[in-house]
């Protein structure tokens, strides 16, 4: 995409003075950019300024159903913060003294906040389950994205323990130790080499359990009760 040229962001830059707003969340502190425009031409502006500024924006529009039909058709643009953060940027030179001031006050929240956010996880000693972010207790894993993140170890070791566990494997001062098999299904079946099958996830199954289930299905598809079957 072309870059704008000085009268297209000129013309940009007067309609958002006249037409749009930076709008600053109070929780997340993000900021967007919104412009509302009424009546048949509406879309057509809403589109030609974000094309004069080469950012991405929706468009949202009344349905019919909505729609009152003594008023004009309306139709808002929305773009989030990385495009109206680009926006603030090429319209900047163009933006009244008051658009200026909006956008600023929106940039410094949003900077303070996220500044905040990183240095309450900087500061933190404790994971969230209580246990010391120390030496010994924490590691660090670079993501993809380039950002460190910290773990804790007693936290993995134990999730290892629980996961070990459900899949019939207990770990033991850092060794792992098989657990004895179950005999019997959770409906008292045996788990024997005629009784049991195992299915392409490799998880067991109980061939009984199976045709009792079945049986029941056939049973209430013939409008019998399963104490009525003889």
């Amino acid at each position: 995409m072309d870059e704008p040229t000085v009268a297209e962001l000129a013309w940009a830059a007067g309609f958002w003075d006249g037409e749009g707003c930076i709008s600053l969340a109070t929780r997340s502190s993000n900021y967007g950019l919104h412009i509302s425009q009424a009546g048949d031409e509406g879309v057509a502006l809403l589109e030609r300024f974000a094309l004069s500024i080469g950012i991405e924006a929706r468009i949202y529009g009344e349905t019919e159903r909505n729609r009152n039909p003594k008023y004009k058709p309306a139709f808002k643009l929305a773009a989030a913060q990385p495009s109206a953060y680009k926006a603030i940027g090429r319209c900047w030179p163009y933006l009244s003294e008051t658009k200026r001031a909006q956008a600023q006050r929106a940039v410094d929240a949003y900077a303070a906040k996220k500044a905040a956010f990183v240095h309450f996880n900087l500061v933190k000693d404790v994971c969230p389950n209580g246990h010391p972010y120390d030496d010994e207790n924490t590691f660090r894993e670079t993501t993809i994205d380039g950002k460190v993140r910290r773990h804790c170890r007693t936290c993995q070791r134990e999730h290892q323990q629980r996961v070990a566990e459900r899949n019939g494997v207990r770990i033991r001062s850092g060794k792992y130790k098989v657990v004895p098999p179950y005999t019997h299904c959770i409906r008292g079946h045996p788990w024997d080499d005629e009784n049991t099958y195992v299915g392409t996830t490799g998880t067991r199954f109980c061939k009984a359990c199976k045709n009792e289930r079945r049986r029941a299905r056939r049973a209430l598809a013939r409008g019998i009760r399963l104490g009525e079957v003889a």
